[in-house]
């Protein structure tokens, strides 16, 4: 495992355009920097999920108790309901396969709505069940400001959605499963 710091806080999409231009594994995971998450036991479950024919792994967050139900609750159900994805965590942990993702425009847009753009392109997206703990490091950046410009990025791709039929990104297919040292032996 590799950790890379950016000298100054560059927020989810400068450490995810960091992260590609890193990892050369062919599946990324996206956890949490205040470890609400534990990798240790998170990333074999998300890695034992990706059966072939998956593209990607989210995980749902079990367990919760951050005061941030509600608004996450509305959100992901709002999300099911205009894109017609069945996860139930759309922005928690994620195990993608990087060919995926390597060609996305990476913006706020993007990575808010990964699952919803993957399974526009046609991918496999499924989810399974994770463990929610209290954050170890750090505080929420949920707030007014971040409810507007998530409500402003979800309606942008809601429309694509509509104008597009589909969202027309580069489409690559999936990789086998090998990811730090770990291989499936398929």
């Amino acid at each position: 495992m590799q950790v890379i710091r950016h000298p100054q806080r560059r927020g989810v999409t400068g450490g995810w355009k960091t992260a590609l231009g890193h990892v050369k594994t062919d599946w990324i995971f996206w956890g949490q920097a205040d470890l609400e998450s534990d990798p240790r036991t998170d990333l074999p479950w998300l890695i034992e999920a990706c059966i072939p024919g998956v593209d990607a792994v989210a995980g749902w967050r079990q367990g919760r108790g951050d005061g941030k139900i509600l608004a996450s609750t509305i959100a992901n159900k709002t999300c099911r309901l205009a894109f017609g994805l069945e996860i139930h965590d759309m922005n928690w942990i994620k195990l993608v396969c990087r060919d995926l993702v390597a060609n996305l425009p990476i913006e706020k847009i993007t990575h808010r709505y990964l699952l919803a753009v993957l399974a526009a392109q046609g991918h496999r997206v499924t989810e399974i069940p994770t463990p929610w703990h209290p954050r170890y490091s750090g505080q929420t950046k949920f707030g007014k400001g971040r409810l507007i410009s998530s409500g402003i990025d979800f309606g942008k791709l809601w429309w694509w959605f509509q104008t597009e039929g589909r969202i027309k990104l580069p489409q690559s297919q999936s990789a086998d499963l090998k990811m730090v040292g770990i291989s499936d032996g398929r």
